[in-house]
């Protein structure tokens, strides 16, 4: 196990969340099987020097990479993708991997990259991508698996949600009550309150009055526990891999422990190639924006 690289002074909060804030990203709807995918893209200035094609985790969105990205290097052209059923992206009757991983390669080929990109998947994102590189590798350079819960043995996905939506009497109650999930210490909270105020939206169908809630579809929810075996059979396609794609996990992770990242490497023995990012939980992209930038640079 590696720390992650880092070079320079660290920016302070406000600094790297100004950043963040300022960058200029593009917001496009990119239609995959009829339904519209949103999607975030930050252009490099001048010849592209790398490509990168990011996917976010459970119950999140595109924006989520806004810090990362915003701290990569200018001629990277960068792609956050939100998955249907999340963030603006629309809605479906039904969600499966298989469409996930088709309307990832709709974003992929819709963007046109100029040189072969990097895929990085966080999460739920990391599972997904883990799936499409089995069977695509050679659309893309390499494969970076962010904190995703890869697991050795079969295990039920826990419930970390209720499939029945609340809503809120206002926009400010309903960002009050944004959580991590897993839940986690919040290391920046002026990040994510910013995140916290683009994950809610008015209904105008509410319940007793009441109009905000999640701007999630609950039907990924539902989706998500009848994969009981999602993460155990995930790790098998993943051992498979020569090389193994880059594995990049928090290191006070709930899911991505001391004890799973001892497992990880005993399992895959030097093959394994874990970095471990300090001070950074799950949701290491909202923690460590800053390093995991670097991290990710520092493998092209």
């Amino acid at each position: 196990m590696t720390d992650s690289p880092i070079t320079g002074a660290p920016m302070t909060d406000a600094t790297w969340i100004d950043k963040a804030l300022n960058t200029d990203f593009e917001q496009h709807r990119v239609t995959s099987d009829g339904c519209e995918i949103s999607v975030r893209r930050r252009r490099a200035k001048g010849p592209v020097k790398q490509s990168v094609l990011f996917v976010h985790g459970f119950v999140a969105q595109a924006r989520w990479w806004d810090a990362t990205i915003s701290m990569l290097p200018d001629d990277w052209d960068c792609v956050a993708m939100t998955y249907t059923g999340m963030g603006a992206s629309g809605w479906r009757e039904k969600y499966s991997v298989a469409q996930d991983i088709k309307d990832t390669l709709t974003v992929k080929d819709w963007a046109d990259f100029q040189t072969p990109p990097m895929l990085v998947g966080h999460s739920l994102g990391g599972g997904i991508s883990t799936r499409l590189w089995n069977d695509h590798a050679s659309d893309f350079q390499q494969f970076v698996i962010l904190d995703s819960s890869l697991r050795f043995e079969p295990a039920k996905t826990p419930q970390y949600l209720s499939i029945n939506r609340r809503f809120y009497d206002s926009k400010e109650t309903a960002v009050g009550r944004f959580r991590f999930i897993p839940e986690q210490p919040i290391v920046h909270p002026a990040y994510v309150r910013y995140l916290a105020e683009h994950s809610v939206r008015y209904f105008d169908k509410g319940q007793d009055g009441k109009h905000w809630s999640w701007v999630f579809d609950f039907g990924r929810v539902e989706a998500l526990y009848e994969r009981s075996a999602f993460w155990y059979e995930t790790f098998e396609v993943f051992k498979t891999f020569d090389p193994l794609p880059t594995f990049i996990r928090g290191a006070q992770s709930a899911i991505c422990t001391d004890a799973w990242a001892d497992a990880y490497q005993q399992r895959l023995g030097e093959r394994a190639k874990l970095i471990s990012i300090d001070g950074a939980y799950h949701h290491v992209l909202l923690d460590r924006p800053q390093e995991l930038a670097a991290t990710i640079q520092g493998l092209v």
